[in-house]
């Protein structure tokens, strides 16, 4: 009798429960969670192609678990903003943005920072017109400016650019900030004394030392001269033409043309006409440092031969570097005066190493800080460039012409001179186009 009422109690009880959920419908099943298909993953950059390259290149950036296009997103090189061009197939296409240099590929996907492999970049070497546009004679900035076969080129300590505008006998300035005046002399002759009133004759090359002194070769006078940055005209050395050693004005010289100066104060010349480089002291005593007779022959200093010695420049452990115009090829005397070839065989062109490339009347030399020699080749008109172990290339110039552009495309017109400086820019007197150029790598 108890098990009877116990179960009727209970089946009530759960007829109570029914019909009050029934009733009242507050029991509810949750529907199941709608997660994103890419919720826990977490993104990645799995690869880029190429991986490397030089401006303007498209790279395809592989996602992993990109599943829909974001609405923001933006891509950097090595921190500097890429221009992008879509996304496809988890795949970001973005471009390489100018001097991006080498380092890290960034993605940025709605404020997600998703770093990526190695981007390696490839400079593009760029020729530009700094100054310069007709023949002729104006002061001014860039294109306005006018040069009548500029040869030559220094930097000085604050940065200024000395150009030796040879057929209008002055020395040029550009400033930093590309504006062109005349630092010294204005008509043909031979005048020491203030800027204003001095004059040069046909001035070949041009030095500039630490202090500011900017140092010139006067072919057409003979001497070298002295320009003080209080802007006094002197003349260090030489008189009369001839081929003479001796203190300051006893000295002569033959033509002198190439000029440089060390950081003790001794100023080299390539005396051309005497197939010799000449030394000057500080207290102005010029001897013979290298160089007898026409010819090429390498050796210990008066023992060798140079064929109209042009263009010449120091390196920083103190090597001088001859352009020997009429042999065509490059030469090097260390300190104590060993000459050798370091480049150039038989007049012609040819990229190659030592004695198996070709010049053609190389005018002018410079030194990097890293060993190499850049090579003003004159009559192929083009810049060439030496390494350290004698390999020649050429990085910039095709055919004679005035075109700036990518070095594949940039053209020169019998440059004479080049220089780079310590930021790694090089400049070309580009005596036949009347200008000064400038090649970057971007």
């Amino acid at each position: 009798m108890k098990t009877y009422i116990k179960f009727i109690g209970t089946l009530m009880l759960a007829m109570a429960v029914f019909g009050c959920s029934k009733d009242d419908n507050t029991t509810v099943i949750p529907d199941p969670v709608q997660e994103s298909p890419s919720a826990g993953l977490q993104l990645a950059i799995s690869k880029i192609d190429p991986i490397k390259g030089p401006e303007g290149t498209i790279i395809n950036i592989s996602m992993e678990n990109l599943v829909e296009i974001p609405d923001e997103y933006q891509v950097f090189f090595n921190e500097l903003e890429a221009t992008t061009h879509g996304i496809e197939n988890e795949i970001i296409l973005a471009q390489v943005p100018a001097k991006a240099n080498t380092g890290t590929v960034k993605v940025i996907i709605d404020g997600k920072t998703i770093i990526g492999p190695e981007f390696f970049y490839e400079p593009t070497t760029r020729i530009s017109t700094l100054a310069g546009s007709s023949k002729g004679f104006i002061d001014g900035t860039g294109g306005q400016v006018w040069f009548n076969h500029p040869r030559s080129m220094a930097v000085g300590p604050q940065g200024n650019l000395y150009v030796a505008d040879t057929e209008n006998n002055r020395i040029r300035k550009i400033t930093p900030e590309g504006k062109t005046t005349t630092f010294a002399g204005h008509t043909k002759g031979y005048v020491d004394g203030n800027v204003s009133i001095a004059r040069f004759n046909y001035p070949n090359g041009v030095a500039v030392d630490e202090h500011g002194n900017v140092y010139v070769a006067d072919s057409g006078n003979y001497r070298i001269r002295k320009i003080s940055p209080e802007g006094e005209v002197t003349t260090l050395a030489g008189s009369t033409s001839g081929d003479t050693d001796g203190a300051a004005h006893n000295a002569k010289f033959g033509y002198p043309i190439g000029i440089a100066v060390n950081t003790l104060g001794e100023v080299y010349v390539s005396d051309s006409e005497t197939n010799k480089i000449r030394k000057i002291s500080p207290t102005g005593y010029v001897s013979t440092f290298a160089g007898s007779t026409e010819g090429h022959e390498d050796g210990t200093a008066t023992n060798a031969k140079f064929d109209y010695p042009y263009g010449i420049a120091l390196d920083i452990v103190g090597n001088l570097y001859v352009a020997d115009n009429e042999s065509h090829k490059i030469r090097k005397i260390t300190p104590d005066g060993i000459v050798s070839t370091i480049a150039g065989g038989e007049e012609g062109f040819a990229d190659g190493n030592g004695d198996q490339a070709q010049f053609r009347s190389p005018s002018a030399v410079s030194a990097d800080a890293e060993g190499n020699i850049y090579v003003a080749d004159t009559e192929n008109n083009k810049i060439r460039k030496i390494s350290p172990d004698g390999e020649v290339n050429t990085p910039a110039g095709t055919t004679k012409g005035a075109r700036n552009g990518t070095a594949e495309l940039a053209q020169f017109n019998n440059p004479y001179g080049v220089l780079i400086d310590p930021q790694n820019t090089i400049y070309v007197a580009d005596s036949g186009n009347h200008r000064i150029r400038k090649i970057t790598n971007e």
